[in-house]
Protein backbone atom coordinates (compact mmCIF):
# COMPACT_ATOMS: atom_id res chain seq x y z
CA UNK A 1 0.00 0.00 0.00
CA UNK A 2 1.42 3.46 -0.99
CA UNK A 3 2.24 5.65 2.50
CA UNK A 4 2.30 9.17 2.54
CA UNK A 5 3.73 11.13 -0.26
CA UNK A 6 7.66 10.58 -0.75
CA UNK A 7 10.33 11.12 -3.41
CA UNK A 8 9.84 8.41 -6.46
CA UNK A 9 12.86 7.36 -7.88
CA UNK A 10 13.92 8.85 -11.26
CA UNK A 11 13.98 6.44 -13.88
CA UNK A 12 16.94 8.07 -15.59
CA UNK A 13 19.84 9.18 -13.62
CA UNK A 14 23.12 8.29 -15.76
CA UNK A 15 24.59 10.05 -18.81
CA UNK A 16 24.85 9.55 -22.16
CA UNK A 17 27.95 7.31 -21.99
CA UNK A 18 26.05 4.86 -19.46
CA UNK A 19 22.69 4.12 -21.43
CA UNK A 20 22.82 0.14 -21.66
CA UNK A 21 20.56 0.73 -25.28
CA UNK A 22 22.60 3.35 -26.64
CA UNK A 23 19.57 5.43 -27.22
CA UNK A 24 19.96 8.62 -29.05
CA UNK A 25 21.22 11.53 -27.24
CA UNK A 26 17.45 13.33 -27.87
CA UNK A 27 15.54 10.61 -26.84
CA UNK A 28 17.31 9.81 -23.54
CA UNK A 29 17.08 14.15 -22.72
CA UNK A 30 13.47 13.65 -23.53
CA UNK A 31 13.06 10.65 -21.16
CA UNK A 32 15.17 12.16 -18.62
CA UNK A 33 12.55 15.54 -18.47
CA UNK A 34 9.53 12.75 -18.34
CA UNK A 35 11.45 11.57 -15.00
CA UNK A 36 11.76 14.77 -13.46
CA UNK A 37 8.28 16.02 -14.18
CA UNK A 38 6.79 12.73 -12.58
CA UNK A 39 9.05 13.01 -9.58
CA UNK A 40 8.66 16.92 -9.06
CA UNK A 41 4.88 16.81 -10.14
CA UNK A 42 4.11 13.99 -7.76
CA UNK A 43 5.71 16.04 -4.91
CA UNK A 44 4.80 19.21 -5.05
CA UNK A 45 1.56 19.69 -8.21
CA UNK A 46 1.60 20.57 -11.40
CA UNK A 47 1.37 24.17 -10.15
CA UNK A 48 3.81 24.60 -8.13
CA UNK A 49 6.58 23.02 -10.03
CA UNK A 50 8.36 25.44 -12.54
CA UNK A 51 9.41 24.21 -16.16
CA UNK A 52 13.39 25.47 -14.78
CA UNK A 53 13.05 23.19 -11.72
CA UNK A 54 11.93 20.30 -14.17
CA UNK A 55 15.36 20.64 -16.23
CA UNK A 56 17.29 21.11 -12.81
CA UNK A 57 16.26 17.82 -11.70
CA UNK A 58 16.32 16.46 -14.96
CA UNK A 59 19.98 17.80 -15.46
CA UNK A 60 19.32 19.17 -19.21
CA UNK A 61 19.21 23.17 -20.20
CA UNK A 62 16.20 24.67 -19.35
CA UNK A 63 15.75 25.33 -23.17
CA UNK A 64 15.53 22.01 -23.88
CA UNK A 65 11.71 21.42 -21.98
CA UNK A 66 10.16 23.60 -24.31
CA UNK A 67 11.93 21.95 -27.27
CA UNK A 68 10.39 18.22 -26.36
CA UNK A 69 7.06 19.80 -25.03
CA UNK A 70 5.99 22.92 -26.68
CA UNK A 71 4.70 24.06 -22.94
CA UNK A 72 4.17 22.81 -19.25
CA UNK A 73 0.52 21.69 -20.25
CA UNK A 74 2.02 19.65 -22.78
CA UNK A 75 4.57 17.84 -20.66
CA UNK A 76 1.94 16.94 -18.03
CA UNK A 77 -0.44 15.24 -20.99
CA UNK A 78 2.37 13.30 -22.22
CA UNK A 79 3.47 11.95 -19.10
CA UNK A 80 0.22 10.77 -17.57
CA UNK A 81 -0.40 9.17 -21.42
CA UNK A 82 3.02 7.51 -22.03
CA UNK A 83 4.03 6.61 -18.07
CA UNK A 84 -0.17 4.90 -17.84
CA UNK A 85 -0.14 1.93 -15.61
CA UNK A 86 -3.57 0.93 -17.55
CA UNK A 87 -1.64 -2.02 -19.68
CA UNK A 88 -0.27 -3.66 -16.48
CA UNK A 89 -3.92 -3.36 -14.38
CA UNK A 90 -5.32 -5.01 -17.39
CA UNK A 91 -2.83 -7.93 -18.14
CA UNK A 92 -3.59 -8.55 -13.88
CA UNK A 93 -7.35 -8.71 -14.63
CA UNK A 94 -7.31 -10.91 -17.66
CA UNK A 95 -5.62 -13.38 -15.55
CA UNK A 96 -7.62 -13.79 -13.34
CA UNK A 97 -9.14 -17.72 -12.01
CA UNK A 98 -12.03 -18.58 -14.05
CA UNK A 99 -13.30 -20.70 -11.33
CA UNK A 100 -13.17 -18.62 -7.96
CA UNK A 101 -15.12 -15.11 -8.80
CA UNK A 102 -14.46 -14.29 -4.49
CA UNK A 103 -10.53 -15.24 -4.54
CA UNK A 104 -10.43 -13.68 -8.18
CA UNK A 105 -11.48 -10.61 -6.87
CA UNK A 106 -9.17 -10.82 -3.43
CA UNK A 107 -6.19 -11.38 -5.70
CA UNK A 108 -7.16 -8.57 -8.29
CA UNK A 109 -7.33 -6.00 -5.34
CA UNK A 110 -4.10 -7.16 -4.19
CA UNK A 111 -2.55 -6.68 -7.06
CA UNK A 112 -4.13 -3.64 -7.92
CA UNK A 113 -2.46 -2.07 -4.63
CA UNK A 114 0.73 -3.61 -5.50
CA UNK A 115 0.74 -1.67 -8.66
CA UNK A 116 -0.46 1.33 -7.68
CA UNK A 117 2.89 1.20 -4.86
CA UNK A 118 5.03 1.05 -7.68
CA UNK A 119 3.86 3.83 -9.65
CA UNK A 120 2.59 5.64 -7.02
CA UNK A 121 3.58 9.07 -8.72
CA UNK A 122 2.05 8.80 -11.70
CA UNK A 123 -1.66 7.55 -9.85
CA UNK A 124 -1.12 10.70 -7.41
CA UNK A 125 -0.54 13.11 -10.76
CA UNK A 126 -3.73 11.50 -12.29
CA UNK A 127 -5.81 11.57 -8.87
CA UNK A 128 -4.80 15.13 -7.98
CA UNK A 129 -4.50 17.08 -11.60
CA UNK A 130 -7.54 15.73 -12.72
CA UNK A 131 -9.72 18.21 -10.65
CA UNK A 132 -8.21 20.99 -12.71
CA UNK A 133 -6.84 19.56 -15.76
CA UNK A 134 -9.78 18.58 -18.42
CA UNK A 135 -7.14 16.42 -20.73
CA UNK A 136 -5.54 14.68 -17.77
CA UNK A 137 -9.10 13.99 -16.29
CA UNK A 138 -9.71 12.30 -19.26
CA UNK A 139 -7.08 9.91 -19.20
CA UNK A 140 -7.85 8.67 -16.01
CA UNK A 141 -11.46 9.19 -16.85
CA UNK A 142 -10.28 6.20 -19.90
CA UNK A 143 -7.91 4.37 -17.41
CA UNK A 144 -11.11 3.47 -15.03
CA UNK A 145 -13.68 3.10 -17.52
CA UNK A 146 -11.09 0.36 -19.45
CA UNK A 147 -10.34 -1.34 -16.32
CA UNK A 148 -14.11 -1.65 -15.32
CA UNK A 149 -14.83 -3.13 -18.68
CA UNK A 150 -12.11 -5.81 -18.07
CA UNK A 151 -13.59 -6.58 -14.54
CA UNK A 152 -17.22 -6.75 -16.17
CA UNK A 153 -16.00 -8.84 -18.53
CA UNK A 154 -14.67 -11.31 -16.01
CA UNK A 155 -18.04 -11.10 -14.37
CA UNK A 156 -20.26 -12.22 -17.07
CA UNK A 157 -17.74 -14.98 -17.28
CA UNK A 158 -18.40 -16.28 -14.17
CA UNK A 159 -21.91 -15.86 -14.78
CA UNK A 160 -21.91 -18.06 -17.59
CA UNK A 161 -20.58 -20.46 -16.36
CA UNK A 162 -22.25 -20.63 -13.29
CA UNK A 163 -19.85 -20.00 -10.64
CA UNK A 164 -21.81 -16.70 -9.88
CA UNK A 165 -25.64 -16.19 -10.09
CA UNK A 166 -27.12 -13.18 -12.41
CA UNK A 167 -25.68 -9.78 -11.19
CA UNK A 168 -25.35 -6.15 -12.69
CA UNK A 169 -21.69 -6.97 -13.21
CA UNK A 170 -20.76 -3.33 -14.78
CA UNK A 171 -22.09 -2.12 -11.70
CA UNK A 172 -20.47 -4.15 -8.98
CA UNK A 173 -17.34 -3.69 -11.53
CA UNK A 174 -17.39 -0.05 -10.73
CA UNK A 175 -18.29 -0.33 -7.15
CA UNK A 176 -15.07 -2.94 -6.35
CA UNK A 177 -12.69 -0.36 -8.31
CA UNK A 178 -13.47 2.87 -7.00
CA UNK A 179 -13.56 1.08 -3.38
CA UNK A 180 -9.89 0.03 -4.16
CA UNK A 181 -9.04 3.52 -5.66
CA UNK A 182 -10.15 5.21 -2.40
CA UNK A 183 -8.19 3.04 -0.39
CA UNK A 184 -5.30 3.15 -2.32
CA UNK A 185 -4.95 6.59 -3.11
CA UNK A 186 -7.35 8.88 -0.67
CA UNK A 187 -8.01 6.73 3.02
CA UNK A 188 -5.37 4.78 2.84
CA UNK A 189 -7.07 2.08 5.37
CA UNK A 190 -4.41 0.97 8.08
CA UNK A 191 -5.34 -2.68 7.14
CA UNK A 192 -5.88 -3.19 3.61
CA UNK A 193 -5.90 -6.67 3.47
CA UNK A 194 -9.08 -6.58 6.43
CA UNK A 195 -10.70 -4.27 3.79
CA UNK A 196 -10.18 -6.08 1.06
CA UNK A 197 -11.58 -9.12 1.96
CA UNK A 198 -15.00 -6.96 3.96
CA UNK A 199 -15.37 -5.50 0.78
CA UNK A 200 -15.57 -8.45 -1.62
CA UNK A 201 -17.53 -10.18 1.04
CA UNK A 202 -20.14 -7.84 0.70
CA UNK A 203 -20.24 -6.68 -2.62
CA UNK A 204 -20.44 -10.83 -3.47
CA UNK A 205 -23.14 -11.30 -0.35
CA UNK A 206 -26.46 -13.04 -2.41
CA UNK A 207 -24.27 -13.34 -5.84
CA UNK A 208 -22.80 -16.52 -4.71
CA UNK A 209 -24.44 -20.25 -5.82
CA UNK A 210 -25.90 -21.63 -2.44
Amino acid sequence: MPGRTRRPESASRQGNSGNPAHEPERTQARQSILDAAQVLFALQGFDATSTKSVAQEAGVPAGLVFYYFTSKQKLLEDLVRERSFLPELEQILRSAPEADPKQALLDLGRRFFAVVTRREAIARILVRESASHPQVAARWHEMRESAIAVIAEYLDGTVARGCLRAVKTERLARVFLYNLIFVALIDEAQDPEAFLADMVSALLEGALPR
